[in-house]
């Protein structure tokens, strides 16, 4: 395995969160090399070391976060989740407590399209796996898990652009509505 030198590391770190810091005020297709090189300090030499064009930079940056909430979904055990959303809830919430995932996903002008695009993911991922047993299971099970997901992703972009919640409220706020009436609606449609 071939070992990232930490400059690489540090330099991909501060070109992504400037980069997010400029997609949160402008829009993909405004933002020029230069101009993110010149917010990072760097010379854009140092940008085409690491990334062919802006494009890429985004893209990569996509795909480490949409990564981060699909790999864990290949561990867990979707029947249990059906029954205890807990799990996924409490997982996803302590991957939103890195900023650069938090931020991309909530705070830029792209925000809708890519809870979109990652709740489709997301979603095709589910169907997939419960294909296998789609005809010996209900659906109601596929429906409810999605709907925790695309509720999940909405509320807390919802919240975090009110600025004045943190994700460890919000992750508490949906923990007391699970826990309380919504989950007790939710498990009752379980059994129908």
């Amino acid at each position: 395995m071939r070992k990232t030198d930490v400059r690489t590391i540090k330099t991909k770190l501060k070109l992504k969160k400037h980069f997010i810091l400029l997609l949160k005020d402008k829009p993909f297709e405004t933002i020029s090399i230069s101009e993110l090189t010149k917010l990072c300090k760097l010379n854009r030499n140092t940008f085409y070391l690491h990334y062919k064009t802006l494009d890429d930079l985004y893209v990569n940056l996509k795909n480490e976060v949409f990564l981060l909430f699909l790999k864990p979904l290949e561990t867990l055990d979707l029947d249990d989740t059906a029954y205890n959303p807990h799990s996924l809830i409490s997982l996803y919430s302590s991957l939103l407590q890195d900023e650069i995932t938090s931020q991309f996903l909530f705070n830029t002008q792209h925000s809708n399209t890519l809870i979109h695009e990652l709740t489709n993911k997301l979603s095709t991922y589910i169907f997939n796996e419960y294909k296998k047993i789609i005809y010996s299971q209900d659906n109601k099970y596929l429906v409810n898990i999605l709907f925790i997901l695309y509720g999940f992703f909405y509320t807390h972009k919802e919240l975090s652009s009110s600025k004045k919640i943190d994700n460890s409220i919000i992750q508490e706020r949906i923990s007391i509505l699970l826990n309380k009436g919504l989950f007790k609606t939710y498990k009752n449609t379980l059994y129908r």
